[in-house]
This record gives structure tokens, sequence and C-alpha cells, in this order.
């Protein structure tokens, strides 16, 4: 009887131990892990290895949807950012403003991430700011709550605290360039106005009439 019960807890240990070295690869391969969301109006988030191949894309609204592809995924992060940098120009998303936000957190540091994004714009002649917001709890809560990424909960966080008129939840589901105008200017305008100067004025949809 004690033979088998000696013999029971041997298992155990055995099994404990697997389990254990299991869970310490495991967490050691999350910790070579980097992940980037990038903020356009596309947003977009990528898991790179140390290596800096992409192991994870992710559409994080619908918009982003039509500028990346399951085939990037196992791809180096420079053809990545290259077809999300080729896609977010030609589909327009920045027409009306040059402004990008990027969050890093992990092994590779936020520098050698915005530096390859900025020289793949530069290499399509396109001029663009990367605004790495400094984020915090109360961001984070926001992000969670509204599902959009720290990094644009950080930057609407700034502008409303800015500019005390504007309510936060307006700004949501604005697109960078126009939170970034809102950011500058203080003036923002609700649904059917549009800005002009420093006044909101009321879109009219005008139809031809036959003669």
């Amino acid at each position: 009887m004690k033979k088998n019960y000696l013999i029971i807890i041997g298992i155990f240990l055995i099994l404990l131990g697997s389990i254990m070295t299991l869970l310490t690869i495991n967490n050691k391969k999350k910790s070579n892990l980097t992940t980037i969301t990038i903020d356009i109006n596309p947003s977009i988030e990528l898991t790179i290895n140390e290596k800096e191949i992409v192991t994870s894309i992710k559409a994080l609204n619908s918009d982003a949807k039509s500028i990346i592809s399951k085939n990037l995924k196992n791809k180096k992060l420079d053809v990545v950012f290259d077809s999300i940098v080729t896609n977010a120009i030609e589909q327009h998303y920045l027409d009306n403003d040059n402004t990008v936000l990027i969050n890093v957190e992990g092994k590779i540091s936020e520098t050698v991430i915005t530096t390859q994004l900025q020289n793949k714009f530069e290499q399509h002649d396109y001029r663009v700011e990367i605004i790495v917001p400094k984020i915090t709890k109360e961001d984070k809560k926001i992000a969670k709550k509204y599902n959009i990424t720290p990094a644009k909960a950080a930057y609407i966080n700034e502008a409303t605290k800015k500019n005390k008129n504007i309510k936060l939840e307006s700004l949501i589901d604005k697109p960078i360039n126009e939170i970034s105008e809102i950011k500058e200017t203080g003036f923002y305008c609700e649904g059917g106005y549009f800005l002009e100067g420093d006044r909101c004025l009321k879109q009219i949809e005008v139809k031809e009439t036959s003669i």
C-alpha cells in the first residue's frame, strides 16, 4: 500500500514538473514578443517576435480590414509596414492629415519601431507625424470601455482635457485626422455640421432639378 502511494506521489511530481516546464517555456516565448498598435483611422495590432517576424496581425476596426491581409502573418515587419503604408495611402486615409498614432509594448524599443514606420512613409514620398502618446491607467480603462487602442484613448483624452466643452464619447469614432484638428483648434461640430473657420455650419443636401 505504501509502495503504491509513493508511486502515485512520484507520478504527480513528474506531471507537476512537466507542467511547470511548459509554463516556463510559454512565458519565455511571451516575454520575447512585442505588441504594436497603429492608428491612422484604420486601427491595427501587430505582434512580432525578437526576429521582427509578425506572429499575428489584427484589424481593430472595420476600416483596417481593407488594408491588411492574413498572408502578412509570418512576414518580416519591414514587409508588413510597407503593405500597410501602401494601402493606407492608396485608399486615401491620409489625404486630409498626416498624423499617425503608435504604441509599442514589449522587448523591442518604440524608437526602433517608429523609425522603421517613418522610413516606410518616406520611401513613398509621404511625410507624416508619428505620435507616441503617453498612456495612463485612465487611458487603458477608456480603451477597454470603448474598444479602441490605448494610444487613441490617450490622444482623445488629451484633446478633451484641453477643451472642456468637448465630450470624450463624441470623439471615439472620429478618425485621427479629425481628432488632431479638434485638439489643435478646440472647435468641434456635432454630426450634420461642418467646421468653417470658427463656426459650425449645417450640411445641406442640394438636389438638382430637371427643367
